[in-house]
């Protein structure tokens, strides 16, 4: 009976940590599409933030 529940919770660690990684890639890449979709609607404004020097 151990080595069953064993298996099952490596199995059930090994998904949730699949699913987890896949939902944090995935927020990655719609975060990276808003900062860019807003970069060019700033220059567009003519509202983009001025930078500090040296932060280029």
């Amino acid at each position: 009976m151990g080595l069953i529940s064993w298996a099952v919770s490596e199995v059930a660690v090994y998904r949730f940590r699949e699913e987890t990684e896949a939902y944090l890639y995935d927020t990655w890449k719609r975060a990276g599409w808003a900062n860019t979709k807003l970069q060019r609607i700033e220059e567009h404004l003519g509202t983009e933030p001025k930078r500090e020097q040296g932060e280029e």
